[in-house]
């Protein structure tokens, strides 16, 4: 066994919850959910002012504000590092206030549960970019507009911009090639993404006046194709490596929480939705994951 993995052998992990607004019902049933199987509990809560509490009885919780839209909630994750950091922590399961982890789930088993070891990460699920098509309604009577908001969002990836006005590229995000190789290592590939396949998918949502579609989605995606993927109707090369995938979980090694924090921060800066700016962030800091589909309890 080496020293890395030997100091954390006493170790626990932090639990820390993301939530949508301020609710003290809501902070005390999951309280009462997880206090008995875990030690370490913190609450992300937007905006959030202690002395203006009308529940100043809830405030014994470890409640730390943050500032951002929920939208962009790995912002809370950059905002609150200071609060919840402990340096003997063995990982730090990050959920949001929707999310229940399995009842049999404590700080003494969670690693066998999700296949983890003191350096490796989870999170539910990495993917391309280019899937978030299959997740659009055409055709399908049974889906939600839930479903259409990952291709919403999936239009700030290809937007996304070396040259955002009032920010200056970070020496901290890891460099284009080394998240290139990252993404191979998971089976990722982003070189380039088909936008013509989408719009024509988009195109036919309209003359199929599917009830789920949001009209002033599927024209911005049309006219972000006219103007960024026109000239001989090349596939579109995002300006930096970005994946997708579930956000509503994600456990980080304490090895990799500085870097990963941090990286959230950026993507914060730069207006990702949460469900690229995490995987990505995931991707691109550690070392070893496991998904969903790898481990054997749900």
């Amino acid at each position: 066994m080496n020293n890395t993995e030997s100091r954390f052998i006493n170790s626990k992990p932090v639990l820390v919850i993301m939530h949508r607004h301020y609710s003290s019902d809501k902070i005390a049933e999951l309280e009462n959910l997880y206090d008995k199987r875990f030690s370490h509990i913190h609450h992300l809560i937007p905006f959030y002012e202690k002395q203006r509490d009308p529940n100043p009885a809830k405030s014994q919780f470890n409640i730390i504000p943050v500032y951002d839209n929920y939208h962009h909630h790995q912002s809370f994750i950059a905002n609150g590092l200071s609060h919840y950091y402990d340096k003997d922590a063995t990982h730090y399961i990050f959920t949001t206030d929707d999310f229940q982890l399995n009842l049999e789930i404590n700080e003494n088993n969670y690693q066998q549960f999700f296949n983890l070891t003191n350096n490796s990460a989870f999170i539910e699920n990495l993917d391309n970019l280019d899937n978030a098509y299959s997740l659009l309604p055409w055709g399908n009577e049974n889906s939600n507009s839930s479903q259409l908001e990952q291709w919403e969002h999936s239009v700030e990836a290809y937007n996304f911009s070396l040259n955002t006005k009032g920010l200056k590229w970070p020496e901290q995000l890891v460099n284009h090639i080394e998240a290139m190789q990252r993404f191979k290592q998971n089976n990722l590939s982003i070189d380039h993404i088909d936008i013509k396949k989408a719009v024509r998918r988009h195109k036919k949502g309209i003359k199929a006046k599917h009830p789920a579609i949001n009209k002033s989605i599927i024209l911005r995606a049309i006219l972000e194709y006219w103007v960024r993927g026109k000239d001989s109707y090349r596939p579109y090369k995002l300006a930096y490596p970005l994946a997708r995938g579930s956000s509503d979980i994600v456990i980080i090694p304490n090895s990799s929480i500085h870097r990963f924090a941090t990286h959230c921060g950026i993507f914060a800066a730069y207006n990702l939705f949460h469900e690229i700016a995490i995987p990505t962030a995931t991707i691109l800091t550690t070392d070893n994951i496991t998904q969903a589909n790898k481990i054997k309890y749900k």
